[in-house]
């Protein structure tokens, strides 16, 4: 649970969209924005299906095979939509990339 020793960042990603073995992937790499953090700390990067799924994520290894939706609940964040979250990774990716924030 967050609490005010441990509130939520703002993060935010740079996402593209790419194709391996004919299955559409989204890959990012994601950094706390505020508070300002070292370039060194909270840098990681992710792989994510359409369907939301995450294939890789370097921050945390336990992501690995859970959906968006599930990362989100096991943060205890309630600011920020599972499922939103991935239709904006997927919509950013299919515009041949872009940048996305969210509370974390």
């Amino acid at each position: 649970r967050r609490t005010a020793d441990a509130p939520l960042k703002t993060k935010g990603a740079w996402v593209s969209g790419i194709e391996k073995d004919g299955v559409a992937l989204y890959v990012g790499v994601g950094f706390a924005i505020l508070p300002p953090q070292p370039s060194s700390d909270g840098l990681y990067g992710f792989v994510v299906t359409g369907a939301g799924r995450l294939v890789a994520h370097g921050g945390s290894r336990d992501l690995v095979g859970r959906t968006l939706e599930d990362a989100v609940r096991l943060s205890n964040n309630r600011r920020v939509d599972g499922a939103e979250l991935a239709r904006r990774i997927v919509a950013a990716g299919e515009r041949g990339g872009g940048w996305i924030s969210y509370p974390w």
